[in-house]
């Protein structure tokens, strides 16, 4: 039973961190067209750009988190 907690809580902090680092990136440059233009945060979030660098931030984190946590 603590084998199964230790491996729950290894991957749900991986999940959360393939998250964060996959929506960083478009998240960042969201805000900063939200604070130099006059378009809102929801304006930016709902194209189709944010959304596809997302899925693709999404896919590249998990890779490497993989890659970093992979036992050798």
């Amino acid at each position: 039973m603590k084998k199964l907690f230790k491996t729950l809580s290894i991957a749900l902090v991986t999940l959360l961190c393939v998250f964060i680092l996959g929506i960083a990136v478009p998240m960042i440059i969201s805000l900063f067209i939200t604070f130099t233009t006059d378009a809102t945060l929801q304006d930016c979030i709902q194209t189709f750009p944010f959304i596809l660098f997302s899925v693709l931030g999404n896919i590249g984190s998990a890779i490497y988190i993989n890659d970093e946590i992979k036992p050798e």
